[in-house]
């Protein structure tokens, strides 16, 4: 048995032919409306500006409002706004309603928003002005949509709740030159679709003629991690977390890198090798793609799915699947994985059923609550109007001292804590089955590889090769 060394030694001799040159950074972020624009968001953005200027000193930010000093940012203040306020929350919205806070963004360096016709403007503006050989890297921390019709056309959301879609970017991108080469970076949900962009229109087989690559939290029919009110880096696990931390030369947490992201030792950083990094360290339930990986995949014939064939041991797939299986004390073997995926998703369903259960308790109480609280104050019945606030300015100690002595109420935070107990066991049984999918996703790529270097034809594999070469671009020196 080879040690952990050993094998990240092997994977590093798949990193070749690092490209270096200073990169147009154009940095999208924000929420498409005020209870969407989470704090983590705009944590994740001033994070990456600080990062990324010790690599390039281009770099243009777009967020939520923009400039506009609108409230576009929403998260948990440290301390309680209110305690007296706790009871109605739990009742009429969520036991942490009362912790909810709005503020006008503090993003560095802001160009403008994230309207849709002022981005798409500004977009436009900057992919014309590019030179021949420039490169251009775009980062968007904020939500994806999916197209249930086609996922080709999966969208971002930008603020106002406007939509852009895949071909709207690649039609902006069109703006640039041939020659121009663009790199992306997309951690929301449904963020694969956007795999797409690497060909001449989304619906399209044949590569655009710029080169073009990307990396993705998620598949395009998934939901991504992250997006958090919550403040604490520490419990952030999100793509753009684990993907920029190299970069960082630290955790979020200040913490030493598990793991030299510096594969092929270098003294620097490829795009391939965050990505990787992040497959290898992340402990997250997103299952993450980059466009190279995708294209092996969607090459893959019919009837291979169905052949007996062999991995391809020397390539950078099989050295992560072996990697992740030592990480996590799980085996390498198809048939043990999926048991043990099994009785992890059992586990899962024992969960939903348990909160499925105590929602319906909850609904409840809070009802019978709701309808004696109105009896005594009507107003209570039309929360966050001006009767109701007018009314808490009088008798919200009064209403705090009834609610809590009502035996149904006691019950009901504890129904709730509950409740958020079960959301926290679902989330962690899901980022175990993360870390299994993730091993079975290697291995197969590393079959489909060894059939693809067999058999595919010179275009498919020029494709492929270009693909690498693009994502093999620089992020930033380690020393």
């Amino acid at each position: 048995m080879y040690s952990r060394r050993a094998f990240v030694f092997l994977l590093c001799l798949a990193f070749m032919n690092v490209s270096i040159s200073e990169t147009k950074i154009i940095q999208i972020g924000g929420g498409n409306k005020i209870e969407n624009s989470q704090g983590q968001i705009e944590e994740n953005v001033i994070w990456l500006s600080d990062i990324l200027r010790r690599s390039s000193d281009n770099i243009t930010n777009y967020y939520a409002s923009g400039k506009s000093g609108d409230v576009d940012v929403a998260y948990y203040g440290r301390q309680r706004m209110d305690d007296l306020m706790e009871p109605l929350s739990r009742i009429y919205e969520y036991s942490d309603a009362h912790r909810l806070k709005f503020k006008r963004n503090s993003v560095p360096n802001l160009s403008g928003s994230i309207n849709k016709e002022e981005l798409k403007a500004s977009l436009t503006q900057i992919f014309k002005s590019l030179s021949d050989n420039d490169e251009l890297l775009i980062i968007f921390n904020g939500h994806g949509g999916i197209n249930e019709d086609d996922v080709r056309f999966n969208t971002l959301k930008l603020w106002g709740d406007e939509r852009i879609d895949v071909g709207e970017i690649d039609a902006l991108l069109d703006n640039a030159s041939d020659n121009v080469v663009t790199r992306f970076v997309f951690p929301q949900c449904y963020s694969g679709g956007f795999y797409h962009l690497i060909f001449k229109d989304p619906t399209s087989s044949e590569l655009a003629k710029q080169e073009r690559c990307g990396f993705f939290a998620e598949s395009p029919y998934e939901e991504s991690e992250g997006c958090s009110l919550n403040t604490n880096k520490d419990e952030y696990r999100d793509y753009s977390t684990y993907f920029f931390a190299p970069l960082n030369g630290k955790t979020r947490s200040n913490q030493e890198l598990a793991l030299n992201a510096d594969l092929n030792s270098d003294g620097i950083i490829s795009f391939s090798e965050s990505h990787t990094y992040t497959i290898m360290e992340g402990v997250s339930k997103d299952i993450s793609q980059s466009t190279s990986e995708v294209y092996l995949e969607q090459w893959e014939p019919w009837f291979i799915r169905w052949a007996f064939s062999e991995e391809d041991t020397t390539s950078e797939y099989w050295q992560v699947a072996i990697y992740l299986s030592e990480k996590h004390n799980l085996p390498l073997e198809g048939k043990y994985l999926q048991e043990n995926k099994q009785l992890l998703e059992n586990q899962i369903s024992v969960v939903i059923e348990k909160r499925s259960s105590l929602k319906q308790e909850i609904e409840k109480i809070s009802t019978d609550l709701k309808n004696s609280l109105k009896r005594f104050w009507p107003e209570l019945s039309h929360p966050y109007t001006n009767n109701y606030f007018s009314l808490l300015n009088k008798k919200l100690l009064e209403i705090n001292q009834y609610i809590t002595k009502q035996n149904s109420y006691v019950q009901l935070v504890d129904l709730q804590n509950s409740y958020l107990e079960q959301n926290r066991k679902e989330l962690e049984l899901e980022r175990k089955v993360a870390q299994i999918d993730k091993i079975l996703r290697m291995k197969k790529l590393s079959r489909i590889k060894n059939y693809f270097n067999a058999y595919a034809s010179d275009q498919h594999k020029n494709d492929y090769q270009r693909l690498k070469k693009c994502e093999d671009g620089r992020l930033l020196s380690t020393e």
